[in-house]
């Protein structure tokens, strides 16, 4: 969603979305619209490449002050168990490529994702680091923890 709303806000002419302030509750926005769709709805398992909770830590990261209506829904998304407890940390890779659209640096990037594991860890989450291995090998892992708690 970051993404997608990054892309959005470039093709209108900001250079830099993530200092406007509407940035985060437009992520989250479009977040829980894609959360509450009829495809989510009708799906058995699911993986969120990133969630609400997210940007949530997105907006803490940048600075953003977190708004009263996105502390309440994180925390009922909390409370309703709307995610598995699992949160699936793949180690970096050791680099990064950026685009027009993701520009952040390595040490950004890991020190963001330090940020993740801290705040998933105080929300009751199980933080479940992934190797830096072959994607097939990542993918098996994750695959096997997750028919586990089936």
């Amino acid at each position: 969603a970051a993404t997608d709303i990054n892309a959005r806000m470039i093709a209108q002419g900001i250079d830099k979305p993530w200092t406007m302030p509407h940035f985060i509750s437009d992520i989250i926005q479009l977040q829980k619209a894609r959360l509450e769709s009829k495809v989510l709805k009708d799906s058995t398992v699911q993986f969120h490449d990133r969630s609400i909770i997210d940007a949530y830590i997105l907006g803490k990261f940048l600075g953003h002050g977190i708004t009263a209506d996105v502390e309440v829904l994180v925390q009922a998304i909390i409370k309703n168990g709307v995610y598995q407890r699992m949160v699936f940390f793949i180690d970096s890779l050791g680099f990064i490529e950026n685009t027009e659209v993701r520009r952040i640096s390595l040490a950004d990037a890991l020190e963001f994702g330090k940020l993740h594991e801290q705040i998933y860890s105080s929300f009751g989450f199980h933080c479940i680091k992934i190797p830096n291995q072959q994607v097939k090998v990542r993918t098996d892992e994750i695959l096997r923890l997750v028919k586990t708690q089936s």
